[in-house]
């Protein structure tokens, strides 16, 4: 309450300890959206998502000092902050995925929380509110089939005609491989929760196989 401790003077003493600091308090927020091209960016026209989760940790705490939700814009906003070290959690709803951070030449536009836990550091100044701590979300999408004996050759899978399991499976994004896995019981695959964008898949045919003919 602005109060000190009492103290007792004795004649002609000066105590020159008591002093008093101030500092403005701070507003952190910003917005979570629909990021549905999964580049990181906030492009016109992708939403605000609402009722995602954010919390709010001093800087190497265990345990949230606040927690919120975002509005039906995707806003989110903490309030009455000490100036001091941060860290901002966004916890994805079921079936999204965050977005890669610290893309594009516009720091306000895009994703800041790491994609693997969430979290976005900040820090915190008297009297300057931080409102760019964004998070963009996307659906995952999904890529995959089956791999299959082709006993006839004709390039198109019969009823009679089994799945093999084992074969080499290669997800590539920009000619890269971005994940690698082999087929199932019933020569089934299936790579999930990848950002929107181009991929290409590549299959390893088994040894003394050839691919069957293409578009049949």
């Amino acid at each position: 309450g602005g109060l000190t401790p009492a103290v007792t003077l004795a004649p002609n003493e000066h105590n020159p300890t008591f002093d008093a600091g101030f500092f403005r308090e701070v507003f952190l927020g910003d917005f979570v959206w629909e990021d549905t091209n999964g580049d990181g960016i906030q492009d016109g026209g992708e939403p605000g998502i609402k009722d995602v989760a954010v919390n709010l940790y001093l800087a190497g705490g265990v345990d949230p000092i606040a927690t919120t939700t975002t509005g039906d814009d995707g806003d989110y906003l903490f309030g009455g902050l000490a100036p001091g070290d941060y860290v901002v959690e966004f916890v994805a709803p079921d079936g999204m995925a965050l977005s890669p951070p610290g893309l594009g030449d516009d720091c306000g536009v895009d994703s800041n929380p790491g994609v693997h836990d969430g979290r976005a550091p900040v820090t915190l100044t008297s009297g300057t509110d931080h409102l760019g701590i964004d998070a963009g979300l996307y659906e995952g999408a999904a890529i995959g089939d089956v791999v299959f004996y082709d006993l006839d050759g004709d390039g198109v899978q019969d009823a009679n005609e089994p799945g093999v399991q084992g074969v080499t499976v290669e997800l590539l994004k920009g000619g890269q491989a971005e994940d690698t896995q082999t087929s199932g019981v019933g020569g089934s695959y299936l790579f999930s929760g990848l950002a929107p964008g181009d991929y290409a898949v590549r299959f390893t045919a088994p040894s003394g196989f050839v691919f069957s003919p293409l578009g049949q």
